[in-house]
């Protein structure tokens, strides 16, 4: 913004009017026009108690570095800690205000947890003004989350230190909580330290300590995908030899990448490995592109895909076939005997519970739903019956019926390929008494009729209550 911008002389003048229409980014870079403004104080002389009103976040933003206004910035600062979420304004509030010296030093915890990324801002002034204290805290703090990402900073941005302030790296791995119990670090967390112990330290006896660990301490890892990612990115030859002298202990214990080290590394592993998994695979293989399988590999699904496929051909008394029961947007469906097992790469509702267990809707035998940080779907698995008749988008009054139904039930359908020309996610079960109910009898004579649920379990919403 220009020192003559409209919405500064605004400002100057003591109105707001224009600001506070502002979406959140723009009155962000408003503040920032106002601490560069040469007529800052003047701006801020008239302006400044609206926008403390009003506004008092970005009033914060436009006066922290002004001693001017220190005892409204250090009152905001304390009252709304959350503004630590901004892991670069924390660096410039730590180098300016003593008080946030005071504050980090007692409130280390909640600053990480508010943005892990502020463990770097913490590390780095507690290096470059002597707070080995803080270090400590973080080495050895009681959330084992925080442990391990300060020791993956620490080896990433600080690799010099690392030696010093780790005397015994995998000793800080494993505590026992005030409750007794032990808890053990992140696997995935440790995996990608022990290939930085690799490339920036070049310390290859500590890396076979941590791999060690690593095989002894999870029943799977991420190991192997780590080692080959960075293989591919940096075309390390140390790394590939590691990979390749352990492969087929990597390839047993992997989470998420047998089929990648299968498709790439097939030489340097045992015949009986490859031949077993293989087998497995085999009636999957050339069903949906090989893509699907490295899909579902790499959300840690593919084990327990062949678990289920296995599980429930045994359990089929109609038919034994495996074969394409169709495909969605984000979905891959395997007709396996009597049952479908549907892989998708993503769900397009995220809440705790994506779906209502209802009459109207195809019963999940089994189900196996993974998650990000943020609770959205990254992978998942559901068995159903196989049900062949779909509902024809002409059969207009009955999918009527089925949704005035779900309607009654307190829930409604985003999804348009119910009742559409392009297609139906409706089917008929085989007879009423499949519905997933307690009590078929009591069921709608609708549709113990034409009794037809919907097999996509996604995009169903509760009402919520009206406000009035």
């Amino acid at each position: 913004m220009s020192a003559d911008d409209p919405i500064l002389s605004e400002l100057q003048l003591g109105n707001i009017n224009t600001f506070s229409q502002l979406d959140n980014y723009f009155k962000e870079v408003i503040c920032d026009s106002v601490r560069t403004n040469p007529n800052r104080l003047k701006i801020l002389s008239s302006c400044f108690s609206k926008l403390k009103e009003q506004h008092p976040y970005y009033a914060f933003l436009m006066t922290y570095d002004l001693t001017e206004y220190t005892d409204f910035t250090k009152d905001f600062f304390y009252k709304s800690p959350s503004i630590l979420i901004n892991n670069r304004l924390y660096y410039e509030l730590l180098e300016l205000h003593p008080w946030v010296v005071s504050y980090t030093a007692t409130h280390i915890t909640r600053i990480v947890q508010y943005n892990f990324d502020n463990t770097f801002v913490i590390l780095k002034y507690a290096i470059t003004h002597n707070k080995s204290e803080w270090i400590k805290q973080l080495i050895y703090n009681d959330d084992m989350l925080i442990r391990v990402h300060t020791m993956y900073t620490i080896i990433d941005d600080f690799p010099r230190l690392f030696t010093k302030l780790y005397p015994d790296p995998l000793s800080v791995c494993k505590m026992t909580s005030k409750d007794g119990s032990i808890q053990i670090a992140d696997e995935s967390y440790l995996s990608k330290i022990a290939i930085l112990i690799v490339l920036n330290l070049n310390n290859i006896p500590l890396y076979q300590e941590f791999k060690n660990f690593i095989l002894t301490n999870y029943t799977s890892n991420t190991l192997a995908s780590i080692i080959d990612c960075y293989i591919i990115v940096e075309n390390d030859e140390t790394l590939k030899k590691l990979l390749i002298t352990d492969i087929d202990s990597l390839f047993i214990s992997s989470k998420n990448y047998k089929w990648q080290l299968y498709q790439h590394y097939q030489e340097y592993l045992s015949p009986h490995l490859t031949n077993d998994f293989y087998n497995l695979l085999k009636p999957f293989i050339n069903i949906f592109p090989n893509e699907v399988i490295e899909g579902m590999c790499t959300r840690g699904l593919l084990s327990k895909f062949i678990e289920l496929a296995n599980k429930y051909l045994a359990l089929s008394t109609k038919a034994k076939c495996i074969t394409n029961a169709g495909e969605g947007t984000c979905s891959y469906v395997y007709r396996v005997g009597d049952y479908i097992i549907k892989y998708s790469d993503k769900k397009y509702s995220f809440e705790p519970t994506i779906c209502p267990n209802l009459y109207l809707i195809a019963k999940n035998y089994e189900e196996v739903i993974n998650r990000d940080s943020r609770g959205q779907v990254t992978g998942a698995l559901e068995v159903q019956k196989y049900y062949s008749k779909a509902v024809l988008p002409s059969e207009e009054e009955l999918l009527t019926k089925w949704q005035e139904a779900l309607r009654k039930e307190g829930y409604y359908l985003v999804d348009n390929l119910v009742g559409q020309k392009v297609g139906s996610n409706c089917y008929f079960l085989d007879d009423y008494h499949d519905a997933d109910t307690n009590d078929p009898e009591t069921l709608p004579e609708w549709f113990k009729k034409d009794p037809i649920v919907l097999v996509d379990r996604d995009l169903i919403y509760k009402y919520k209550p009206s406000s009035n």
